[in-house]
């Protein structure tokens, strides 16, 4: 029961009755009082807010490619081989956690808090593939996500239409498609593009991206189809079949598990060169009107360093209020001081050398040297030069 702190009043009152020794009825009316009282103050409990539930077929996607071995799953499957891609799915993910994910999470955390930096704004990630992920991991109270690549969406296959075999034959695919997300933490795009040609389950990107979003302990409420009108205003349109064949972009809807929190990622596969950009006026417009965002890249090829991206690179520039990238991203020229406080950790050193060493940034190396923009060592590994220490990550964040 609820107590309540009595006035001086009413405690002398209660002082007169004891003294006075009015019997056993006045004390029990007093205690009468008081509880009446305390029950009229006492706040209702609030109801617990009731959880909406999760969309069963695409969850039930989610759950099997995630190997959530504790959750519902509507069709059929082999139990035994889904047991052991779970137990090695559950190994897999402890080590990059431990090894990468954590570190990446808090250490970005800390770089916005020490700088009084909100990571709930809308996110953007060019040149992503279907990592989630890491993107994720960097960005985890964001409540709206965008990723961009030339890769496409792809479909959901129709598990109903399965054989076991083939479900099976499913599993080791996605096992084999996130390779190098666990080994070096990015997509290497011809192999990527080589999973695609040859194994006719996985056609795109919604497959890996659903696995992110079931790795990282969230659940599905709703998938639609994401296009652009003439005046770069997103179209959804709710898909009608199970393998629905995807166009220009896929729109997910999902939430952590067990809340009701609801956060939106929206993937496109489109040219995000400047002749992508010529042939596509509709993106150009989608991109001019989004608001304020953050923004990450990673493992970027150099693109946004050559002239044939300048109008991706440029949007960036004009719309991100924090952005972090290594240095495959936009070059360290571009972020002028009077707009840009940058930060840089790690050590930096010349392009892998599957790339032109004419890349290295002079201008970078001397930032590196500089007490006041130099931001301290990298205890995680998250970009091309994954073999070794060699590791760079830059921050930038609008005055």
């Amino acid at each position: 029961m609820k107590k309540i702190k009595l006035s001086p009043f009413v405690l002398a009152f209660t002082s007169i009755l004891f003294i006075s020794s009015c019997g056993n009825e006045a004390k029990k009316e007093l205690e009468e009082q008081k509880r009446a009282t305390a029950d009229s103050l006492a706040v209702a409990p609030t109801p617990k807010e009731e959880i909406k539930p999760a969309h069963p077929y695409f969850n039930s996607i989610l759950n099997y490619i995630s190997g959530r071995s504790n959750s519902n799953i509507e069709f059929g499957i082999d139990t035994s081989f889904f047991a052991a891609y779970s137990n090695e799915l559950a190994e897999n993910m402890s080590k990059i956690e431990q090894n990468r994910l954590f570190k990446v999470r808090d250490w970005y955390s800390g770089v916005l808090k020490a700088n009084g930096r909100n990571d709930s704004l809308p996110v953007f990630y060019p040149f992503s593939g279907g990592d989630f992920l890491h993107m994720h991991y960097m960005y985890p109270n964001a409540k709206d996500y965008v990723m961009m690549a030339i890769e496409p969406v792809g479909y959901f296959p129709d598990m109903d239409s399965l054989s076991i075999d083939e479900k099976n034959t499913l599993l080791k695919d996605v096992n084999f498609n996130m390779r190098d997300i666990f080994n070096k933490s990015y997509f290497i795009t011809r192999n990527m593009r080589a999973d695609l040609r040859s194994r006719k389950l996985i056609t795109g990107m919604i497959l890996p991206i659903v696995w992110g979003i079931g790795v990282t302990g969230h659940e599905i409420l709703d998938i639609q189809d994401a296009t652009f009108d003439s005046a770069g205003a997103v179209i959804l349109t709710p898909i009608a079949q199970r393998d629905h064949n995807f166009s220009k972009g896929v729109h997910i809807v999902f939430r952590k598990t067990g809340t009701n929190e609801e956060k939106t990622l929206t993937y496109f596969s489109v040219n995000i060169s400047d002749e992508g950009f010529e042939a596509d006026k509709p993106l150009v417009s989608y991109l001019e009107s989004k608001p304020a965002y953050n923004s990450f890249l990673k493992a970027a090829s150099y693109l946004p360093h050559y002239r044939t991206f300048t109008g991706i690179r440029n949007n960036i520039l004009a719309k991100t209020v924090n952005h972090v990238q290594d240095d495959t991203g936009i070059p360290y020229k571009h972020w002028k001081p009077d707009t840009f406080t940058a930060k840089v950790f790690g050590k930096y050193t010349i392009p892998v050398a599957d790339f032109n060493e004419n890349l290295f940034q002079k201008d970078l190396a001397y930032a590196y040297k500089d007490t006041a923009i130099y931001g301290g060592r990298l205890d995680f590994s998250m970009g091309y030069h994954w073999a070794s220490s060699e590791q760079n990550e830059l921050v930038f964040m609008r005055k």
